[in-house]
């Protein structure tokens, strides 16, 4: 179900499966810092009402590199309620563009609880894949 549309994302939601899915568009070599902020917080409204376990973020054309400034913002005050909301897995597939997966991969990594649950993928197949797969039980 879509839960958010606009020229530099949009977001869905797949109740069954518990996943929130995001794709963003190439529109957001236009963004500026805040809106990527403003557009943050309606990530965080839709995990919060929405709660899924997993979360797939195919920004494969994503065009925007996250200043400094801005990566800080998140970790303090985005990556907390991932956590909070025991978010289990996030895929990213990453950007074509290089200064933008870079600054993605630095944000990340700037979290140590989200940086554990996040994988990168080149593909949505093999991401989606990750996400879904059980985990294996021994007994």
């Amino acid at each position: 179900m879509k839960i958010h549309n606009n020229e530099w994302s949009t977001r869905t939601i797949n109740n069954r499966l518990s996943l929130l899915y995001v794709a963003a568009y190439p529109a957001t070599l236009r963004l500026v810092d805040e809106d990527f902020i403003n557009g943050s917080y309606g990530f965080l409204k839709d995990l919060r009402s929405h709660q899924p376990r997993f979360v797939l973020l195919n920004l494969r054309g994503f065009q925007f590199t996250i200043s400094p400034e801005v990566q800080d913002w998140l970790v303090e005050n985005i990556f907390p309620f991932m956590e909070t909301l025991k978010i289990e897995k996030v895929a990213i597939v990453t950007s074509l563009d290089a200064l933008s997966h870079l600054s993605v991969e630095q944000t990340i990594e700037e979290d140590l609880p989200t940086s554990k649950i996040t994988r990168y993928f080149q593909g949505e197949t093999n991401a989606r894949r990750w996400l879904l797969e059980e985990e294996a039980i021994t007994v």
